[in-house]
């Protein structure tokens, strides 16, 4: 696989999963040679988080979250892969000790499992 030049990645942004955390990972993967904020390129990733679901109190805090992804071709405007991508993290009551502080580990966590997944499956295609 061609290492592709530059990609836009456009995320919409929460205190769970913020634009550049995403374009950040993907430059580090080795995926695409640039992440940009706006601009033109080859590719065009789209993220939506649909779906959050986190505690109100608890020992431990368990964030999951589903985060639809979506790839274009921008020249073709064609669409190349698309997902609902899945993840859930934990944060134990050991991790820190206040519950805010926990509950913002937890979000933390299941945003990189998700980018994560999303990034090892971007890296099962054939992009050209």
């Amino acid at each position: 696989m061609r290492l592709i030049e530059d990609i836009v990645v456009i995320a919409l942004a929460t205190n769970a999963c913020r634009p550049h955390a995403l374009r950040q990972s993907i430059e580090q993967s080795g995926l695409f040679a640039q992440a940009l904020k706006e601009g033109s390129a080859e590719y065009l990733l789209q993220a939506f988080i649909a779906q959050i679901n986190q505690p109100f109190f608890g020992s431990s805090m368990t964030v999951s979250m589903e985060v639809n992804y979506h790839l274009t071709r921008t020249e073709l405007k064609q669409v190349v892969w698309q997902k609902a991508v899945s993840s859930t993290y934990t944060a134990p009551f050991g991790e820190a000790f206040v519950a805010a502080t926990r509950l913002q580990l937890a979000n933390e966590g299941a945003a990189r499992k998700n980018i994560e997944q999303a990034i090892q499956e971007m890296s099962q295609l054939r992009l050209e």
